[in-house]
């Protein structure tokens, strides 16, 4: 079932409060580890974070995407891709954090998300292909 977005995460049925999960106390080191992230999400059964970027700013078919496994390298590809999308110039870009420069799609600013993404439009997920939203394999980005 494909994400319905909102501004408001928890509006959408695939996604509950992650404390509220009906079986979390019969794993007592899950649940501690549940209940240490912040405003913790189940989205399809996937542990998340409470932010994510809202769907009216990922509309632009220009983005480009990074999509990786956990621990799989994305950073070093970040920073290519950084540089790619500068032309090569390290002076662009060596003094701007990663993270400024490439959004984490399930990291989405806490305080919304105007802003948030810059006019270079490079965004990464590690959400599996499984989860990702119908909205997002519709846009025509690279």
């Amino acid at each position: 079932m494909p994400l319905k977005f909102s501004f408001d995460m928890r509006s959408a049925s695939n996604i509950i409060e992650a404390a509220n999960e009906p079986d979390l106390d019969t794993d007592p080191e899950r649940a501690q580890y549940v209940r240490s992230i912040p405003n913790a999400l189940l989205f399809n059964g996937l542990l998340m974070q409470h932010y994510f970027i809202s769907p009216e700013f990922l509309s632009k078919g220009t983005d480009i995407w990074l999509a990786t496994y956990p621990k799989s390298g994305m950073t070093w590809t970040a920073e290519i891709l950084s540089l790619v999308c500068n032309d090569g110039n390290i002076d662009n870009v060596k003094d701007v954090y990663l993270p400024k420069r490439v959004k984490h799609f399930e990291m989405g600013s806490p305080t919304g998300p105007s802003g948030f993404l810059g006019p270079e439009r490079l965004l990464s997920t590690h959400l599996p292909a499984t989860h990702i939203p119908l909205q997002l394999k519709q846009l025509k980005c690279k």
